[in-house]
Formats: C-alpha cells, sequence, structure tokens
C-alpha cells in the first residue's frame, strides 16, 4: 500500500474481485486507496476469478492493458 501511494503511485492499477467472496469489503477500501483504480467484479466469482470467469477475466486485462500500459499506437 505504501509503495503503490509512494514511488509507484503514477503506475496504473486494476483489480479483480469477486463478488461472493468479499465479506471484508477489500473492493471498496482498494478503490479507495487508488481512486484512478480500473476496478472489475466477478459477479459470481468467488476467491478466484480467473477460475470462474476465465474468458472474462482474460478480456478485462486484456482491455485494461491496452487502455492503461501500453495503449496501440492510432492507426
Amino acid at each position: 500500500e505504501q509503495a503503490l501511494a509512494g514511488p509507484l503511485g503514477h503506475l496504473p492499477v486494476l483489480t479483480i474481485f469477486g463478488a461472493k467472496n468479499e465479506p471484508f469489503g477489500f473492493a471498496d477500501h482498494w478503490k479507495a486507496l487508488f481512486p484512478t483504480a480500473r476496478q472489475w467484479t466477478v459477479e459470481d466469482g468467488n476467491h478466484f476469478p480467473m477460475c470462474d470467469d476465465p474468458d472474462g477475466f482474460v478480456a478485462h486485462l486484456i482491455d485494461w492493458f491496452h487502455a492503461e500500459v501500453a495503449p496501440s499506437p492510432p492507426g
């Protein structure tokens, strides 16, 4: 948390949570810490959302990467 708020604060952040395994509100906590973070919640997801919706997981990861990390050049 300290590193992302300090020297790594310029980096893009993506969080992915499973809705069925969020009893402590970590998604809201991370969004409050990093308001520019992109967040996705797997509605029927548990502790391993990448297993609950692998296609959605990959699609969101690729979309985030191209939008926030390495945008494709125009054309």
